[in-house]
């Protein structure tokens, strides 16, 4: 066989076994993992705020707002659910598995630079330095004071011990 035809013959058989990007292709899976670090879950309250910290709730699929500074955080809800209604799922990009940089809400003065931490309600603050236990969240990209969504880099919750 001539080996021009030969290589367009093994080239043409490679193409026929690629799927086409123009189709469309489902899986029947309802569980399993996630791609993106992206979760859905059903809030125990309602969230205010887009861009809050929350841990796990009441069970496995459910989440709340964090409730202390020392609280193991999950993730940020990039959802606010409609005032009272606990039924619908909402978004959680989860530490340490969702890529690229994050918003989140802040509770108090930070500046670009500075580690984070969660302050209990939900919100952001600078990683304290007194004593105490708290949990690394990542770093600000931008500064901001109460009340702003800012841009930072999550980690995996780190555990820091202040003595």
């Amino acid at each position: 066989m001539n080996p021009i035809r030969f290589l367009f013959a093994s080239f043409a058989s490679f193409c026929s076994r690629i799927r086409s990007p123009r189709l469309v292709h489902f899986a029947n899976i309802a569980e399993g993992s996630t791609e993106r670090g992206s979760k859905s879950y059903l809030p125990d309250v309602a969230i205010a705020n887009r861009f809050a910290i929350v841990i796990l709730g009441s069970t496995a699929n459910n989440i709340t707002l964090s409730a202390a500074n020392t609280d193991l955080p999950l993730g940020i809800c990039t959802d606010a659910p409609e005032a009272g209604n606990l039924d619908v799922p909402v978004n959680v990009e989860v530490f340490g598995a969702a890529r690229g940089t994050r918003k989140v809400l802040l509770s108090g003065t930070v500046a670009a630079g500075d580690f984070l931490q969660s302050n209990g309600d939900g919100g952001a603050i600078k990683l304290l330095t007194t004593t105490g236990t708290f949990y690394n969240l990542g770093r600000a990209l931008q500064a901001g004071v109460a009340g702003d969504v800012i841009e930072f880099a999550p980690t995996f919750p780190l555990k820091v011990v202040n003595p």
